[in-house]
């Protein structure tokens, strides 16, 4: 089974999911406490999550443990538009 992924851009620095991720989680995915979720902060670091409580509107999480740290990428992209 492949677990739910969320993205926050500092994930040590918080406890809980943003507004929309936690209903997403809590309502759309019927996640409950002890359910686990990648989070990724867009520096190529995911780590897994469990949540802890679920809290009116707020699903709060801990054990952030590092699963996979990447480093950039060397290849740029580039992207070019024609009208």
């Amino acid at each position: 089974m492949n677990l739910p992924v969320f993205f926050l851009e500092n994930p040590t620095q918080t406890t809980h999911l943003s507004d929309e991720d936690s209903h997403h989680a809590s309502k759309v995915l019927r996640m409950g406490v002890g359910s686990e979720f990648y989070l990724l902060d867009g520096n190529g670091t995911k780590y897994l999550s469990k949540i802890i409580k679920i809290e009116g509107k707020k699903v709060y999480f801990n054990e952030l443990k590092v699963v996979e740290n990447l480093p950039e990428n060397p290849q740029k992209l580039h992207l070019w538009i024609a009208p």
